[in-house]
């Protein structure tokens, strides 16, 4: 069975007429920021209001830079103005070091509860080439060599 495959999923979906729900919603909210200023403010003063309010929320409705919208090129510019530019290196910073133990067999003492198989190097290495080789190096070991006539 084939099924389709999405394209163009980087293009956000029109959703009201030629508007995409963050668009609708940055004209919404600045619809209703001025329909409340209205309640509040006089008429003069309230159109002062409404061009400010509209010089913001339609850019960043409908500006795109370098193809990114307005609201995520200034989230880039914000956190590139607030993040540090250098950046130092310590070298006197403390490591942890990892101690590496020689897996040899040792007489330990008996305790109760699971027993627990130690293993040497000769077996370790068996299971590594094992593992390599999917098995087959076993195989590989047990078969004659090749006849001679």
């Amino acid at each position: 069975m084939q099924y389709a495959i999405p394209q163009f999923v980087e293009i956000e979906d029109k959703v009201i007429g030629p508007l995409t729900v963050k668009q609708f919603a940055y004209l919404l909210g600045g619809g209703l920021f001025v329909a409340a200023m209205s309640a509040i403010v006089e008429t003069g003063p309230l159109i002062a209001i409404a061009v400010l309010v509209g010089a913001i929320v339609v850019p960043l409705a409908f500006v795109k830079i370098n193809g990114r919208p307005l609201p995520q090129t200034l989230a880039a510019l914000l956190q590139f103005n607030l993040r540090p530019k250098k950046r130092l290196w310590a070298k006197d910073v403390a490591t942890k070091t990892i101690a590496i133990q020689d897996l040899v067999h040792r007489e330990e003492p008996q305790q109760e509860g699971p027993r627990v198989k130690s293993l040497d190097r000769s077996r370790i290495s068996d299971l590594a080439l094992q593992l390599d080789t999917a098995g087959t190096a076993a195989y590989a070991e047990t078969e004659p060599d090749a006849i001679e006539f």
